[in-house]
This record gives C-alpha cells, sequence and structure tokens, in this order.
C-alpha cells in the first residue's frame, strides 16, 4: 500500500450486503486523523502531515540482531508491547487505524453479513479497536483483548469517543471462558506469538459449538515487525490452516466453523 489510502473503503463496502454499514468502516482519512490528533494532544495539521506506512511506523524492533540473540521468552515480547521503544508510536496508530480498515482480508468483513445484534465476539489482539467498533456498531457484545499500553488504551478511547460500550476489556493472559463466543476474529496476530498452535486451541475452546473464527497469520517475515519467524515456520511445517480443520469445518481461506459434534 502506498501512502495515499483511499478516504472511503469502496473495494469491499460495495460488496456486502447490508442495510447500514458500520460507520467506523466509511470514516474518512481526515475524521481519523482528528482523532489520533485529540489523543496524542498534538495539531490536526502535523497528525495530517505523516505518512501511513512511513518508515519507522511498524518497527517494533529497532535492532534484530541484539533482540534476537537473548532467548526469546513471553515476558520479553509482552515488555515490548507494553513500551514500544523502538516504535514511532504516532506513525503506526496512524497506519493501523488506516489498515484496520484497507489492509484487512474481505473474509473478515464478510462475518457482518452473518452477525446477529446480541451475538457474543472476541476480539483477540484488538490493536486499535477498529474491528471490536464494527462489532459494536453492528449490535454485538464484545470482548476485546491484547497487552496494556499506548495501542491497547487507543482502542478504548475510541470505543468512548463513539458512545459504545465493550463487554469486558482483557489482558492479553486472561483465561477465556470455554464455549462462551459466536465469533472470534484474530488477524494478524499470530505471527507475534511464540506459541501459535496454543493460542488458536485456546480460541477454539471458547468458541460455541456453530461459532466463527476468523484467524490469519501473515505469511510476510520482516524481524523489525516483531514477525516471530520460529512461530510462522512452525505454522507452515505443521500446516495451521490443516489444523484448523481437524477442529473445525472450513468456510473459506480465514474463517473456520465450529462443528456442532
Amino acid at each position: 500500500m502506498g501512502t495515499d489510502a483511499p478516504t472511503q473503503p469502496e473495494h469491499y463496502v460495495a460488496r456486502l450486503k447490508l442495510d447500514k454499514i458500520p460507520e467506523i468502516l466509511t470514516e474518512s482519512q481526515a475524521q481519523r486523523d482528528e482523532e489520533l490528533a485529540a489523543y496524542l494532544g498534538l495539531p490536526l495539521e502535523e497528525v495530517a502531515a505523516w505518512p501511513i506506512l512511513g518508515p519507522d511506523a511498524l518497527r517494533f524492533i529497532g535492532d534484530p540482531e541484539a533482540f534476537y540473540r537473548k532467548p526469546l521468552t513471553e515476558e520479553r515480547l509482552v515488555a515490548q508491547y507494553r513500551t514500544y521503544p523502538d516504535l514511532n508510536l504516532g506513525h503506526h496508530l496512524k497506519t493501523v487505524m488506516n489498515t484496520s480498515v484497507f489492509g484487512r482480508a474481505y473474509e473478515l468483513f464478510d462475518l457482518l453479513e452473518l452477525v446477529e445484534p446480541g451475538d457474543r465476539v472476541l476480539d483477540f489482539g484488538c490493536g486499535v479497536g477498529t474491528h471490536t467498533i464494527m462489532f459494536l456498531q453492528s449490535g454485538c457484545v464484545v470482548d476485546l483483548l491484547d497487552v496494556t499500553g499506548p495501542v491497547y488504551a487507543l482502542a478504548q478511547q475510541r470505543i468512548q469517543n463513539r458512545g459504545l460500550q465493550a463487554h469486558a476489556y482483557l489482558e492479553h493472559d486472561a483465561i477465556l471462558v470455554e464455549v462462551a463466543y459466536d465469533y472470534i476474529v484474530c488477524t494478524d496476530v499470530l505471527e507475534h506469538l511464540l506459541h501459535p498452535f496454543q493460542a488458536v486451541l485456546r480460541l477454539i475452546r471458547a468458541l460455541k459449538p456453530g461459532g466463527i473464527l476468523h484467524v490469519l497469520m501473515s505469511e510476510k517475515h520482516v524481524e523489525t515487525w516483531g514477525h516471530i519467524g520460529a512461530a510462522q515456520d512452525d505454522w507452515k511445517i505443521n500446516r495451521g490452516p490443516a489444523y484448523l480443520e481437524t477442529h473445525l469445518e472450513k468456510i473459506n481461506a480465514y474463517n473456520f466453523r465450529k462443528r456442532d459434534d
């Protein structure tokens, strides 16, 4: 994606057969910039001038060689995502507020044609909260989960800005209630985890029979983006999508339904 992103998501909104599109998906870049400027306490003109996908917008790891030289532990990764010491935070937030609308798989947004008011949804690795908000605006009851830090704080602020209320704000290691959710979204999260298969099993257990899991692991391997090559290799070698099909029924490339048995 270039730095000049479109201001309206016509590329997938036109596909959705909905009476009303969630407003978060039709907001302009100017609206996103205004919200981010208020959150950061910066002039709107400064935020508006920032590029989307600028050089430091996704630099989670400043010196990959030094970072990965030490043994990777969950504690080290969580500390990195709590403070983002190597990241241009403002540029990152602007980028992800955009790409969470324009840079996700169609199959995620197709779920909006299936959800019913009152359905329980878990946004696993919610980031800036765009997908949480779109489900809330569709009448769903939504829990969101992520590492506590400035990105998670923005997600919570964006929810409040729209007069919405999530059901629960969960910490990354929260124990999930089993058989609780009609839909679970896990997109561009597994590549940042040490044990992707354990995470997926955790989500499957939390899914109701007949519920749908949307799961997408990035195929890119960029160490500065915080991608864990060993986890990505594990997912490929042990055939992650095939593993999903041992527990779930495949609907399409990224959506899987939990069997009733």
